[in-house]
């Protein structure tokens, strides 16, 4: 059935498909309003050309042969949008996969980076909370008169009469 139809009747089953009007697709390729309606059985590579630039999920092959399917695969749809994307920048293929990867590893990185962040917080919010209970246990000690406790504490003392003298001293 592909094979025996025209492009003009593949076209109006892809148009269908994309349930837009004739009119609305006839101007986004840059044609007058009525070019579907007036076209005869096939069209010419440039109008073909305009198509693919706009509409890349068709499979122009199919479109003016009847030959495959009507979308094309993900790998030839992505295909073409690096083709498009490399020449639109003025990069070979290969150029433009490098910078692809090269922004992917970076992305990557980011994150490692951004998870490292979040790990440094909650270390951080710890050590402050453990912090807070010391000064909480030192003010503490400091409000019972537990000079001598304090100090030793605070220098190490293991003599706690030492301690009260170096407390009684400062």
């Amino acid at each position: 059935m592909s094979n025996k139809e025209t492009v003009k009747e593949r076209l109006k089953r892809y148009i269908d498909y994309k349930e837009i009007s004739f009119r609305a697709f006839s101007l986004s390729i840059g044609m007058s309003e009525n070019y579907i309606s007036s076209m005869r059985s096939s069209a010419k590579p440039d109008i073909i050309h305009r198509i693919a630039d706009h509409y890349p999920d068709l499979n122009t092959t199919w479109l003016v042969t009847g030959i495959g399917d009507m979308l094309n695969t993900d790998n030839n749809l992505n295909q073409d949008i690096l083709k498009k994307t490399a020449k639109k920048n003025n990069m070979s293929i290969e150029e433009l996969t490098s910078a692809i990867m090269n922004l992917s590893e970076a992305a990557v990185i980011n994150a490692r980076a951004s998870e490292m962040n979040a790990k440094a917080n909650i270390i951080n919010a710890e050590s402050s909370l453990t912090n807070s209970k010391n000064m909480e246990r030192m003010l503490e000690l400091i409000s019972k008169n537990e000079k001598g406790e304090f100090v030793k504490q605070i220098i190490g003392y293991d003599d706690a009469a030492q301690a009260a003298e170096c407390a009684d001293a400062g």
